[in-house]
C-alpha cells in the first residue's frame, strides 16, 4: 500500500517539477541516471569507476586484516567498514603519493591522508573509553555501557571529541600550542586509552551472537555507502579552498599555532564563536610545523578528514539508531527480519547530493548535526530503557553542539522542553537528574563563556548586544538579518498572511529541491521528497501502532524544521532533519519489504532486490556532483602536479601564486610587518601579523572613513596602527555590485543603513536600478573610501606580476567617480585595473617609518 501511494506521490512531484524546470528537473530530482544519454550521466559514472578503483583496493586491505587477525572478524561489518575505511583509504593514498606524487611532495604531504585519517578514528575513540573510566573511581559501573559496536564507537568518539576540545582550549589559552606539546599530549591519550577503547569496543562484540545474517541486498548497499564515503574521503584530501575554512574554521586553529596559544584576532567577530570543531582542525594543521619555517605553505588539510569523520559517524548512528527502532518496533511480531543493521536511513543521508561534498570540506555542520542527533538519540535510548547513563550521554551530545556553534543555543531549549516533561512527570522521572542535564552541557561550553565574557563582557559575543551591551551593531545585526532572508524568501515572510505562511511553509521543501539556486545552492535531491509516504510508514509499528518514542522524534523534526525554516534557509544548517527525515523513510522501506507477506519468498526476495537497485542507482544520480569531483579534481588529491596547480584554476580569485608572491615580498622584511586585508574575508594562507575584517563585521575603510575627515588622515591612522602593508582585492570590493552597496551601509550613518536594509528586505531592489548618485551625495564617508582605495596616499601599490591587467577600471561606476570631490584631477588612465592590489606604506620623511623599530 505505502509502495503504491509513494509512486502517485513521486509522479505528482515529477510533473510539478517538469512545469517550473523542464529537463532541468531530472538532475535536480537524481533521476537523470536512469535516462540514457542525458547530460551529466557518463560523468557519474565515470566518477564511479574510478572511485571504485580505490574503494576496491581499501575494501581488500580490510578484509585482509579481518582473516588475518581473528578478533576482527567478530565486529559487525558495519561498524568494522565504517571505523576503518577511512584509515584504510588513507593508507593506499599515502602509499600512491610515495610512488607517483611531483617531485615538490615532501613526505609530511604523502603520509598526511594515513596519519590524519588513523589519528581522527582512534585519538578521540581512545580519549573517549579512557574518560568513560572516570564514575569507575567512586562508582561500579563505567559511563558506556552499550549494548552493541556501533554504540560503544559512537559514545566513546563523542566523550573524545569533547575532552580533547575543552583541553585544547586550555591548552591554548595557557600558551602551550607548541607543536610538540600537542603532540606529546595527543600521542599520550591515544596510548594510554587504546586498552581501554579495545576492552570496551570489545565487551559488545564478545556478547553478540556469533553469527550475523546479511542478506546480498545488504552487502550491495553497503557497498555502495562505502563508494560514497570513498570519494568524499578523497576530496577532503585536496588542499583547503573552500569559502568558510579559509575564512576561519582552519584561520583561526592557523592563528593560534603561529601565537602557541590563543591571541585576539581583530575585526573577526567569528574569533568569539564556539570553536569545539576548530580545536580538533588543530592537531592535523600542526603537521606543517614540521617543516621548517620558510617551508611552511599551509596546505595541510587534514582538517576536512576530521569533518568527513563526523559524517561517517552520523551514518553509523542513523544505522545504529534505526537497527534499535526495529528492534522496538518489530518485538513480538511474526516476521522474518534482517539481525543487521537497517542501512538505509544512512544510504539516503549520504547521497543528499551536498552532504558527502560538505563532509570533504573543513567545515563544522556534520560535527554539530552529529551532537544534535546524538543528544536526541541518547535521550531516545533512556526512554526505552530507562539508564542514567544515557541520560548523561545525551547531555554531554548537548554540551558537544555548544561547543561548536550558536545555533545549539536554540536546539539546547528545544531539546530541555522535550526532556523536562520526561524527567519530572512520566514514568521515567528523574527530577534529581534535572541540574545535571543543564550543568553538564554548560560545563562544556564554559572556556568560550567565560573567555568572551572576559574579553567583551558578553559571554555568547556577539549575539544579546541589547542585553550584555556588546556585540553586533544595529547596521551589523540588521544586515546580517538581510542576508540571512534572502535564502528561500524568508525577508517577504513576514509580509505574508497567516494563510500564506503556512503555504509557504508547506511548499518549502518542494521549493528547496527544485529551486537550489533560492537555497545558497545546496540541492537536495529528490529522494527524501519522493520518498516521503515511506517516512510515516516508519514511524508506526503497524497501521493503527505508533512506534516506540515516535513522539520525541517527531518533536525533534518538527522543532528542528521550523527553526530552519524561520531562521535562515540554508539546507546544510538542516541537516538534523535531513538525519531524521532519512531514517523514517529508511524504516519505511525495511517495514515495508518485511510486509510483502503475501508474495513467495522468491518473489519477495526478487522485489526487495528490485527496490534495492533502483534507489541505489537513484543515490547515484543525486551525487553527481561528488563523483564529478573526483575525476576533475584527481591530480589534486594524488598530488601527480604541486598544490599550487589545483590551487590556480581559473574559477580561483585570487590564485594561489598571487598569495605567495605578495607574502614573499613581505618576507623580504624582518621582522615582518602587519598586513591590512581588504575585500579578502579568506585569510588562511595569509601569515601573520595580518588583520582584516569579516564579511559581516562591514569594510575596515568604513568606520575609519566615517571618523576622519580626509584620505591623508586614513593613512595616517593606519600607518599609526603599524599597517605596512595593505592587500586590497577589487574583484570583490570594488567590482562587485552587492559590496559596493555594503560600503554605502556601513559608511552611511545608522538611521540610513537602517532604512535602506529594511526597504530591501520589504521590496528587494535590482542592484543597477539603486540610486547611486544620491548614496554618492548622502554618505561622504563612502566616497572618502572608495577614494582612498584609488588614491591611498601615503602607500605605494608594488607590482604583483601574476595579477592581469584587465581592459577598463575595475569599478563599474568610474565615470560618475571621478567627479566627486575627493577624486577631482584624476585621469581616467591611473584608475586601477588589477583585481589585486598590494600596498607598501612609503618611507616617512618624520621618521615615524612603519618599517623602523
Amino acid at each position: 500500500m505505502a509502495i503504491a501511494i509513494t509512486c502517485i506521490w513521486s509522479c505528482v512531484l515529477i510533473a510539478w517539477g517538469w512545469s517550473e524546470r523542464g529537463l532541468a528537473a531530472f538532475p535536480l530530482l537524481g533521476i537523470q541516471v536512469f535516462l540514457p544519454g542525458f547530460p551529466g550521466a557518463f560523468q557519474i559514472w565515470q566518477g564511479i569507476g574510478l572511485v571504485a578503483l580505490w574503494g576496491a583496493s581499501t575494501g581488500v586491505l580490510l578484509f585482509g586484516l579481518r582473516k588475518v587477525i581473528p578478533s576482527l572478524a567478530k565486529i559487525p561489518r558495519l561498524g568494522y567498514f565504517l571505523m576503518f575505511w577511512l584509515p584504510g583509504a588513507g593508507f593506499w593514498l599515502s602509499v600512491y603519493r610515495l610512488l607517483f606524487a611531483d617531485p615538490e611532495v615532501d613526505l609530511i604531504a604523502c603520509w598526511e591522508p594515513f596519519l590524519v585519517a588513523a589519528g581522527t578514528v582512534l585519538l578521540p575513540a581512545a580519549t573517549g573509553a579512557l574518560a568513560a573510566r572516570i564514575p569507575a573511581l567512586w562508582k561500579r559501573n563505567p559511563l558506556v555501557q552499550p549494548s552493541s559496536f556501533c554504540e560503544a564507537l559512537l559514545a566513546f568518539t563523542l566523550l573524545g571529541v569533547v575532552v580533547l576540545a575543552f583541553a585544547l582550549e586550555m591548552l591554548a589559552l595557557g600558551g602551550l600550542w607548541i607543536p610538540r606539546v600537542l603532540w606529546f599530549f595527543s600521542i599520550a591519550l591515544m596510548v594510554i586509552g587504546l586498552p581501554w577503547l579495545i576492552h570496551g569496543l570489545g565487551k559488545p562484540v564478545a556478547e553478540r551472537e556469533p553469527s550475523e545474517s546479511w542478506s546480498k541486498q545488504k552487502h550491495l548497499l553497503l557497498g555502495a555507502i562505502l563508494l560514497v564515503v570513498q570519494a568524499a574521503f578523497l576530496l577532503a584530501c585536496l588542499p583547503p579552498d573552500d569559502s568558510d575554512e579559509l575564512r576561519y574554521h582552519l584561520t583561526i586553529p592557523k592563528r593560534y599555532l603561529e601565537h602557541q596559544g590563543w591571541c585576539s584576532i581583530e575585526g573577526q567577530t567569528f574569533s568569539f564563536f564556539p570553536l569545539g570543531a576548530e580545536m580538533l582542525f588543530s592537531l592535523p594543521l600542526s603537521l606543517d610545523w614540521l617543516r621548517p619555517e620558510g617551508a611552511r605553505m599551509g596546505l595541510a588539510g587534514g582538517g576536512k578528514i576530521v569533518h568527513l569523520w563526523f559524517f561517517v559517524l552520523i551514518l553509523m548512528l542513523l544505522s545504529e539508531w534505526s537497527r534499535q527502532r526495529l528492534h522496538f518496533d518489530l518485538t513480538g511480531r511474526d516476521v522474518q527480519r534482517d539481525d543487521s543493521h537497517s542501512l538505509w536511513g544512512a544510504w539516503l543521508y549520504g547521497t543528499i547530493p551536498f552532504s558527502a561534498v560538505l563532509g570533504s570540506w573543513a567545515f563544522v555542520d556534520h560535527a554539530v548535526s552529529f551532537g544534535w542527533l546524538s543528544s536526541g538519540y541518547f535521550l531516545w535510548l533512556y526512554m526505552m530503557q530507562g539508564s542514567s547513563n544515557h541520560l548523561y550521554l545525551a547531555s554531554i551530545a548537548l554540551g558537544w553542539s555548544l561547543m561548536v556553534k550558536y545555533t545549539s543555543l536554540a536546539w539546547s531549549a528545544l531539546f530541555f522542553l522535550a526532556a523536562f516533561p520526561l524527567l519530572t512527570v512520566s514514568r521515567r522521572s528523574k527530577p534529581k537528574a534535572v541540574p545535571g542535564l543543564i550543568l553538564i552541557p554548560l560545563l562544556c561550553a564554559s572556556p568560550w563563556l567565560v573567555h568572551n565574557w572576559h574579553q567583551s563582557g558578553n559571554p555568547f559575543f556577539p549575539l544579546l548586544p541589547d542585553l550584555f551591551g556588546s556585540g553586533f551593531t544595529p547596521v551589523q545585526k540588521a544586515f546580517y538579518s538581510w542576508h540571512a532572508g534572502m535564502k528561500g524568501g524568508l525577508n517577504q515572510f513576514d509580509s505574508l498572511s497567516i494563510p500564506g505562511k503556512i503555504l509557504d511553509l508547506l511548499t518549502l521543501p518542494v521549493r528547496v529541491v527544485f529551486h537550489p539556486e533560492q537555497f545558497e545552492q545546496n540541492p537536495l535531491g529528490g529522494m527524501l521528497l519522493l520518498l516521503l509516504p515511506l517516512g510515516l510508514l516508519g514511524g508506526v509499528r503497524s497501521l493503527k501502532t505508533p512506534s516506540r518514542g515516535i513522539g520525541l522524534i517527531v518533536f525533534m523534526a518538527m522543532s528542528i524544521f521550523l527553526l530552519w525554516a524561520l531562521t535562515y534557509r540554508d539546507p546544510r544548517f538542516a541537516l538534523p532533519l535531513w538525519g531524521i527525515l532519512s531514517m523514517g523513510i529508511g524504516l519505511g522501506l525495511e517495514k515495508e519489504i518485511l510486509g510483502f507477506s503475501a508474495l513467495s519468498p522468491r518473489a519477495k526476495k526478487a522485489a526487495s532486490t528490485a527496490i534495492s537497485v533502483i534507489l541505489i542507482l537513484w543515490g547515484f544520480g543525486q551525487c553527481q556532483e561528488l563523483f564529478s569531483r573526483t575525476v576533475q579534481f584527481a591530480d589534486g588529491y594524488l598530488l601527480t602536479k604541486p598544490a599550487d596547480a589545483y590551487l590556480s584554476r581559473p574559477d580561483r580569485h585570487p590564485i594561489h601564486p598571487t598569495i605567495r608572491e605578495a607574502e614573499a615580498l613581505r618576507k623580504k622584511e624582518h621582522p615582518v610587518r602587519p598586513l591590512l586585508l581588504l575585500g579578502q574575508e579568506q585569510a588562511y594562507y595569509f601569515d601573520s601579523p595580518v588583520t582584516g575584517h569579516d564579511y559581516f563585521d562591514g569594510p575596515e575603510l568604513a568606520e575609519l572613513a566615517r571618523t576622519t575627515s580626509s584620505l591623508e588622515e586614513m593613512s595616517m591612522h593606519l600607518q599609526d596602527q603599524g599597517i605596512a602593508w595593505i592587500w586590497i582585492n577589487r574583484g570583490t570590493l570594488e567590482g562587485n555590485l552587492f559590496n559596493l552597496f555594503r560600503g554605502v551601509l556601513f559608511a552611511s550613518d545608522t538611521p540610513f543603513a537602517l532604512e535602506w536594509i529594511d526597504r530591501m528586505k520589504k521590496s528587494p531592489i535590482a542592484l543597477e536600478a539603486l540610486p547611486w548618485k544620491g548614496f554618492y551625495e548622502t554618505s561622504p564617508a563612502f566616497r572618502r573610501m572608495q577614494a582612498w582605495l584609488i588614491l591611498h596616499p601615503g602607500y605605494e601599490e608594488v607590482p604583483l606580476h601574476t595579477v592581469a591587467l584587465e581592459e577598463r577600471p575595475i569599478c563599474p561606476f568610474y565615470r560618475d567617480w571621478l567627479s566627486w570631490p575627493e577624486l577631482q584631477g584624476t585621469p581616467v588612465t591611473s584608475l586601477p585595473r588589477h583585481k589585486v592590489t598590494l600596498l607598501r606604506a612609503k618611507p616617512n620623511p618624520a621618521g615615524n617609518d612603519v618599517f623602523q623599530d
